[in-house]
């Protein structure tokens, strides 16, 4: 098996970006994904799941979902 693909989320809170699994923004930890297509995959579906959530709550932060290979992202910017 070669590397895993991780997706990260990452949320705007307070003017800052956060990641996803901390104490400000917990349980959403990165996931890791066997392959990019399943990776990307699972990002549509949860950007497109987030979308509705923020819809119904326009208070909920706005989020940045990221794929990446070997480790999970440090940033909402990596690609």
């Amino acid at each position: 098996m070669g590397e895993s693909w991780f997706l990260t989320v990452f949320f705007l809170l307070n003017g800052a970006w956060v990641l996803g699994g901390t104490a400000d923004a917990p349980g959403w930890a990165p996931r890791a994904y066997e392959t990019e297509e399943v990776c990307l995959e699972r990002r549509d579906f949860s950007i497109a799941t987030y979308a509705e959530t923020r819809a119904r709550n326009p208070q909920a932060p706005e989020a940045r979902f990221v794929c990446g290979k070997g480790a999970p992202a440090s940033s909402p910017d990596s690609i």
